[in-house]
């Protein structure tokens, strides 16, 4: 992705490790709450890894972004719940735990 992108090398590989540690971490409290909650967690946890990668692109000297760059966090919350839910009638007729 940063090669695709232009962006500096291991960019992004910070802002992914650290949202997949999370995830990892906080995976069995999400899954607990109800689904605004989770597609607000899911906001929150995209939008940190908008944030590290805008102070790195703003410690390297690029200029700030729109707002247009927060659309991926609110996107994400968006589609959250769609995607859970056919994600879990999917592990409900195949009978996965």
């Amino acid at each position: 992705l940063d090669v695709a992108s232009g962006a500096l090398l291991g960019q992004n590989a910070i802002a992914f490790g650290l949202i997949a540690f999370l995830a990892i971490k906080l995976h069995l409290r999400i899954r607990v709450f109800p689904l605004w909650q989770q597609a607000m967690s899911v906001m929150v946890l995209i939008a940190l890894a908008q944030m590290l990668t805008l102070w790195i692109r703003g410690a390297i000297g690029h200029s700030t972004p729109t707002w247009a760059y927060w659309w991926p966090s609110l996107t994400s919350m968006l589609l959250w719940p769609p995607v859970f839910l056919t994600l879990r009638s999917i592990r409900r007729n195949f009978r996965v735990r």
